[in-house]
């Protein structure tokens, strides 16, 4: 379902030649309502209440839809997911899981973004929530769970993560300490976990830094003439590696911890991450995430609460 201004959709499926116009399984939700990306979250259920990303989030809430994908606000999008899906029992506060590649393949990373302030149960939930996405839908049949702190020994953290480390050993999770900045994309984790200001500071650092190499490497291939031969027989290689980096490839993040599927999607998503973004939501849908994640807050609820108090 395509949620948004029908006009403009048919305008824009209308000037592609090769296109014989919408397929019989694709229809139209029209409202032409939309947040800007400048505008605060909070227009979702106040100024803009009918707007497309709150009209996406609430298809699904009604069950004509299993889950959205949006690359608008993203702000806007966990406040609209929040709003009209509501979160799973045992979830203070959803997070937006982030995929990214390693030197085993991939890593999740989260709260990428959500929640710039967090508690001690917001980091355990953010555990918990990778636990069950690395398993069912990344296929780790034992994910191992780090922590991001300033040191891999247990007495390194401030306050907040040397208590979350604590209660992460008694929890029914491969739980393997703490992960240093520089450890990140080494493959010693399959999910990482800080609060949403580490996180993004995480991810956006990782994307400058990427850009970073890729314009050194044009730039030192391009000073002379023997190195741009070598950059030519090298092209392949680079186009390989950008491609692993290439958020396009991924597609969107994940918000865990609502009652049905929703996806952020980077705001400069073009086909291929559109594509990439909807096939990540399904796969949530498919691999039951929403319930495989609700029964273990439920069971981590009632089978290890003597054990934290003990502690």
């Amino acid at each position: 379902i395509l949620v948004g201004d029908e006009p403009r959709i048919l305008e824009a499926v209308s000037k592609d030649s090769s296109s014989p116009g919408l397929p019989p399984s694709i229809t139209i939700e029209h409202e032409p309502l939309c947040i800007g990306m400048e505008e605060p979250p909070s227009a979702v259920f106040r100024s803009k209440k009918r707007c497309s990303l709150a009209m996406s989030a609430r298809l699904v809430a009604e069950g004509r839809a299993q889950a959205f994908f949006s690359a608008g606000n993203s702000g806007a999008c966990m406040a609209a997911a929040l709003h009209h899906l509501r979160a799973l029992e045992g979830v203070d506060r959803p997070a937006i899981a982030t995929l990214l590649p390693n030197a085993l393949g991939w890593m999740l990373l989260l709260d990428a973004g959500a929640n710039v302030d967090c508690q001690q149960h917001n980091l355990i939930e953010f555990a918990l929530m990778g636990h069950v996405y690395a398993k069912s839908v990344m296929g780790k049949a034992k994910p191992k769970v780090a922590l991001v702190s300033n040191g891999d020994e247990k007495i390194k953290g401030n306050t907040l993560t040397k208590s979350v480390a604590s209660i992460l050993e008694l929890l029914p999770i491969n739980y393997i300490g703490n992960i240093e900045g520089n450890a990140l994309y080494s493959g010693k984790a399959d999910v990482v976990v800080c609060d949403g200001f580490v996180g993004n500071v995480i991810l956006k650092t990782s994307e400058g830094a990427a850009e970073f190499v890729q314009n050194t490497l044009k730039r030192e291939i391009m000073r002379d003439p023997f190195s741009r031969l070598a950059g030519l027989m090298l092209k392949p290689a680079f186009r390989r590696a950008r491609r692993v980096a290439d958020y396009a490839e991924v597609g969107g993040a994940p918000l865990l911890g609502v009652r049905g599927g929703a996806v952020v999607g980077h705001g400069r998503s073009e086909e291929l991450a559109v594509l990439n973004g909807i096939r990540r939501a399904a796969e949530g849908v498919s691999h039951h995430l929403m319930e495989e994640t609700e029964a273990l807050m439920k069971s981590c609820a009632t089978a290890q609460p003597r054990k934290i108090q003990a502690l």
